[in-house]
């Protein structure tokens, strides 16, 4: 049986201090996998051009709220 990979997807999110908050609709893949495994990885970039480019990758677990 093949291991369930990750599903990179794009979501808008709110940083308050050391918490993310992002909403998702509980019938989409992403809420699906997430009940089934809360562990995530969300990476945040800026910059229009290759050299400006800035990215910060973070890993935590997902909690409903």
């Amino acid at each position: 049986m093949a291991l369930p990979t990750p599903l990179p997807a794009p979501v808008w999110y709110v940083n308050k201090g050391d918490v993310i908050y992002f909403s998702t609709q509980r019938r989409l893949q992403k809420a699906k996998n997430i009940a089934r495994d809360p562990r995530c990885v969300m990476q945040v970039e800026t910059g229009d051009k290759y050299r400006d480019l800035r990215a910060v990758i973070i890993t935590g677990k997902a909690v409903e709220v």
